[in-house]
This record gives C-alpha cells, sequence and structure tokens, in this order.
C-alpha cells in the first residue's frame, strides 16, 4: 500500500509538472535574471537568504504567443520574459542625471557634499550671491554618474536579451549630422595608435560619455558592414566617417554571431505619416471637428493683462485723463528708493511712543540700511515726525492693526496683485491706509488728490469689504505735504 501511494505521489507529481511546466519555466528564467541583475548579493549565501526572506517571490509572468495582442511594458518589468518580436522605442530618451548635478549631493559610501555660496558686494549689482564648486561634491558627482551609467547598461542589457528572433529598435533624432558625428567618434577610436588591434571594441570612455541607448548602440553597429552599408546608402556624406580597420572584430565572429543580421531604416517625419492609412486620417479629422469649439475658443480679455498690480490700474486710468498732480520743480534721482526706505521704517514702526529717531538709529544698527540709505532717510525724517503727530498716527495706535500685507484678487476679468500698507480696526469701523511719498505741491486740490488714487482705493476697499463684510474707508496719506485725504 506505501509503495502504490508513492508511485501515484510520483504520477502526480509528473502530470502537475507537464501541467505547469511553463509557469515553472518562466519561474526559473525569472530567479536566474534576478541573481544576474543583482549586484547587491554577491555571495552565494547572501542571495539565498534574500530570496528565502520572500522579497519578489511572486510567480514569473508567462507571455502567451496565443494572445494575439501587443504587449507594452517598461524594460524593469520585462525582466524573466522573452518574446518572439520586441520593440524597443524611444532609445533617444535622454538618461536622469538629476542625481548627480542638484546643489547637495548624498552617497552612501562617499558621504554628502554641497557647493559654496557667498554673498559679495559689487559695483554693477549690488549683493551677489555667488556659488562656487567643491572638489568634493565633483568627486560625490562622479560616483553617483558612474553608478547611474551602470545601471543604465544593466538596463539595456536586459531590454536586449527579450527578443527569440527579432528585435526591432527606433529612435527619433533631429537631423543626420548626429550620425555622422557618431561616426566621426567611432573612426577616431578606429585609428587611435595607442590602442592595441585586438584589443576592446569600444573605448569605455567613449560609451560612458553619452547620455542614451541610441548613442551606445549605434557606436556599436556602426562597426557591422551590414549596418555600414545602410548607412552609406542613406548617407553618403557619411562615408569618409565609415573608413574603419576592423581589425578588432574577428573575435566577434563565431558560431553565435554567425546568423546574426543587422538592418537599418531611416525615415523622414513625411514618409511615416504618408503610410497612415485614409480612415485613420479621417478618424484624426472627425476627432478635430469634435473638439473644435476648444481649439477656437478666443479668450474674451485679450486685451488685457492675465496679472497686473493695482498700482498700475491707476496708471491706466492717469493716461485716460485724469488731472495730474502738480510736482515739486526740483528732481530727486532717487525717489524710488525713498520710497521704499520710508516703506520699510513704516514696516518696523510698532505705532507706541516710540519715537523715529530712535526706531531709526536701531534700524541703522541692525544693518537694515547702508550709510547712503541712511543719510537720505535721515533727511526724510521730519516728515515721518509730523506724521506721528497727526491724529491718525493716534488713532492707529489705539487699533488693532496689519501692515504690509500682500493680496491677490480676481475682479472677473483679470487678477490683481498688490500690499495693503496698513488695515487698522477701530471700535466697529475698517479703515485701509495708503502711504504716499510723492514730491507734490500742497496746491493741488482735494479733489485733484483723490482721483489721483480713487481706483486704488476703491480696490482696496472692495477686496476688504468682502473680507469682513462690512464698509471699509479708505485714506491716502502723503507724508511730504502730512495731508490725509478720503476716497
Amino acid at each position: 500500500m506505501i509503495k502504490a501511494n508513492s508511485e501515484a505521489s510520483r504520477y502526480q507529481d509528473f502530470v502537475s509538472s507537464l501541467i505547469n511546466g511553463e509557469q515553472r519555466s518562466s519561474n526559473i528564467d525569472t530567479l536566474v535574471e534576478l541573481a544576474r541583475s543583482s549586484d547587491e548579493y554577491r555571495y552565494l549565501e547572501d542571495f539565498v537568504d534574500f530570496v528565502d526572506s520572500g522579497v519578489q517571490k511572486s510567480p514569473g509572468k508567462i507571455a502567451s504567443d496565443e494572445s494575439n495582442a501587443v504587449e507594452f511594458m517598461t524594460i524593469h518589468k520585462s525582466k524573466g520574459l522573452q518574446f518572439k518580436v520586441v520593440f524597443l522605442s524611444n532609445m533617444q530618451h535622454k538618461f536622469n542625471t538629476a542625481d548627480e548635478t542638484s546643489y547637495i549631493l548624498m552617497d552612501q559610501a562617499n558621504g554628502i557634499a554641497s557647493k559654496y555660496r557667498q554673498f559679495r558686494e559689487t559695483d554693477e549689482f549690488g549683493n551677489v550671491l555667488v556659488e562656487y564648486e567643491n572638489p568634493y561634491r565633483n568627486l560625490i558627482g562622479k560616483a553617483i554618474h558612474k553608478e547611474a551609467i551602470d545601471e543604465e547598461m544593466r538596463i539595456l542589457y536586459v531590454a536586449l536579451t527579450r527578443a527569440e528572433k527579432k528585435l526591432v529598435m527606433t529612435a527619433v533624432i533631429d537631423d543626420e549630422t548626429r550620425l555622422i558625428d557618431l561616426a566621426a567618434k567611432v573612426q577616431a577610436n578606429e585609428s587611435d595608435p595607442n590602442r592595441a588591434s585586438n584589443n576592446t571594441v569600444i573605448f569605455n570612455n567613449h560609451l560612458r560619455k553619452v547620455n542614451c541607448f541610441f548613442d551606445w548602440i549605434m557606436m556599436a553597429l556602426m562597426r557591422h558592414p551590414d549596418i555600414e552599408n545602410d548607412l552609406k546608402s542613406y548617407i553618403p556624406a557619411i562615408t569618409p566617417n565609415l573608413d574603419l580597420r576592423r581589425t578588432g572584430f574577428k573575435k566577434l565572429n563565431n558560431e553565435e554571431t554567425a546568423l546574426a543580421r543587422f538592418h537599418l531604416e531611416i525615415k523622414s517625419l513625411t514618409e511615416i505619416t504618408s503610410t497612415i492609412s485614409q480612415k485613420q486620417t479621417l478618424d484624426a479629422i472627425d476627432q478635430y471637428h469634435q473638439v473644435q469649439d476648444y481649439y477656437n475658443y478666443v479668450y474674451p480679455y485679450q486685451d488685457k493683462e492675465r496679472s497686473i498690480a493695482v498700482t498700475k490700474l491707476q496708471a491706466l486710468a492717469d493716461e485716460a485723463g485724469f488731472e495730474h498732480l502738480e510736482s515739486q520743480s526740483s528732481r530727486r534721482e532717487d525717489a524710488l528708493s525713498l520710497g521704499t526706505l520710508v516703506h520699510n521704517v513704516l514696516y518696523y514702526c510698532p505705532f507706541d511712543e516710540t519715537d523715529f529717531t530712535t526706531l531709526i538709529a536701531r534700524l541703522k544698527d541692525e544693518g537694515m540700511f547702508t550709510d547712503d540709505e541712511y543719510q537720505l532717510i535721515h533727511q526724510y525724517q521730519h516728515h515721518l515726525d509730523d506724521f506721528r503727530e497727526s491724529d491718525v498716527y493716534k488713532i492707529i495706535a489705539k487699533s488693532t492693526f496689519y501692515k504690509e500685507k500682500p493680496f491677490r484678487y480676481f475682479n472677473g476679468e483679470q487678477v490683481i496683485n498688490g500690499i495693503f500698507d496698513i488695515v487698522f480696526i477701530h471700535g466697529d469701523d475698517v479703515y485701509v491706509l495708503d502711504y504716499k511719498t510723492d514730491h507734490i505741491t500742497s496746491s493741488n486740490s482735494y479733489k485733484t488728490l483723490q482721483d489721483k488714487h480713487r481706483i486704488q482705493l476703491e480696490t482696496y476697499k472692495e477686496i476688504l469689504t468682502k473680507q469682513f463684510h462690512k464698509p471699509v474707508k479708505g485714506y491716502v496719506y502723503y507724508l511730504e505735504t502730512n495731508q490725509m485725504i478720503e476716497v
């Protein structure tokens, strides 16, 4: 009885192996591919422990020849699989070099390093951030590049060994000069007097300097007579660059390569599109008609900027015919700089008992101003002192206030950008105040000053009204003349 059961068990295992043979074969292929591509486990004991740990133990994928379908997959996903015909496409795609070009480089074996940056004062551009190379960072970058190229070579090996009968490789290039340049590199390698005649076929250094599969493949295939003839037929100008000695190729002619055949085709975009069937062309036209409204869409605010500063809205209105302010006769070359300095001082103003003499001195000590800027703001300080004695300053001091708050607001046509100089809440009322350093005369009428900044303040009030859900009062304060205008 025991013997009979043993025979039955062996028979059952034999039948099971026949039924699942294809799956088991695929599992073995997957295991072999995993062992070949795993540099991390270089000793058998470590690799066995890795497999026993249960990592990546999913069954190998079986590629069916009877499915009558084309399978799309990445090269990584194709490990362990084989197909009668394989297309390797998009070979001109550049390798990803982001890991070796970032500001800070990290490598498990070599550590971490970054470039050195320093601010330097220049006469022409002011304070400029200067970046210096770090030799050790460059060494880490070379190590990362070496590992990346090694990995790309392993990936290409996997791609080239998936086909059983036919491998079709495709790439897109801008023009034929790309091939002529590659042929020149191949010829330079062949004519190097320092290279032994039966030594390496391709310089390792040449290969590692290119950055895509296409260049690797072409530098190798250009040495094959079939490809050489095809290239000379398509691109006669390449002929002088394919005068090769071929002394190092003899060892490649063996039993394994005797039946290998290569063929190259170069087609222009026009030739490729001309092969598209008429039906496909009509289908594409029908699809276009379906979305034609989207293609013909015209932006209704074509003459307007998508995003605009709130101050520019007022400038455009001024050009349309608003009455202009009367300015003082003296020119102030540094008006823009002064305006920035004044706003910086008012940003740090605590609206308490601190006077502007103390505040400006403290900002100077903290490096806020250069000597020239300090002199400029010091000359203007009496206007700030007048503002400190004003009624609105005293009201702000007793209020809840927000200084230099940026905003972005869509008014239905454009995105408006700006900064509130100061928004303050006193009692139940909300106010917005905008400081102006315009060098104006005191003879300007109240209405002129109102009109000058009406659009800007009306926009401020509209935005804040939606924010606080109550009416907002807007004011402009002219520091030059110690005047406050309600808009």
